[in-house]
């Protein structure tokens, strides 16, 4: 039964979990921004629990991006190392998807990520982290170093 009491600690926690989620949105890039509002959209129409969680993780990886530094390393005398990472992957992420029949919005369900997230992967315009090709490498169904040849599967 909820009480007049209950109601009011409900609508206070409430208040609070909406002000802690505006100031973790409050300062990310317009991409992720877009896709925690179509993950919250999702949410709120989700017809089972499992789209529900799938939905929270998928968010909760948009949101949970630790501040970072950079550090200037000389790796290579080629400039364009990362571009030429970020392309072939994109690429191998194209290939694996439609070699397994798959639509990017299917892949996006199964790794729990959005479809603009995966086409701006496949499209070269992202680099993508390395928990998202670990959930990608589970979603394709093969070992993380065949989308990345530099990781090691554990």
């Amino acid at each position: 039964m909820i009480t007049k009491d209950s109601r009011g600690f409900q609508d206070k926690a409430l208040v609070l979990a909406l002000a802690v989620f505006g100031d973790l949105v409050r300062g990310l890039p317009k991409e992720d921004l877009d896709d925690v509002y179509e993950l919250t959209k999702a949410f709120i129409g989700a017809e089972s629990e499992e789209e529900r969680q799938i939905a929270t993780e998928a968010m909760l990886e948009i949101l949970d991006q630790k501040e970072t530094t950079t550090q200037v390393l000389e790796l290579s005398d080629d400039p364009n190392l990362l571009k030429n990472w970020t392309s072939v992957v994109s690429q191998k992420i194209k290939d694996l998807r439609v070699n397994a029949n798959m639509t990017q919005e299917y892949l996006a369900e199964k790794a729990g990520l959005t479809q603009s997230h995966i086409s701006r992967l496949e499209g070269g315009q992202h680099s993508p982290s390395a928990v998202t090709l670990q959930k990608i490498a589970l979603a394709l169904g093969v070992p993380l170093a065949v989308l990345d040849p530099n990781a090691s599967d554990e």
